[in-house]
């Protein structure tokens, strides 16, 4: 569902953590819980 991949960003700018990353391409906690409303189960 994303456009984004988050292993290549990371390894391209060297983040050391998937939450550097997710700060850096700009996605916040409301996008998630946007997101996760969105699921059913």
């Amino acid at each position: 569902m994303s456009k984004y991949n988050i292993g290549l960003i990371m390894d391209t700018f060297n983040h050391s953590s998937p939450r550097i990353t997710l700060r850096y391409i700009g996605v916040n906690q409301d996008q998630k819980d946007e997101l996760y409303s969105l699921v059913q189960f």
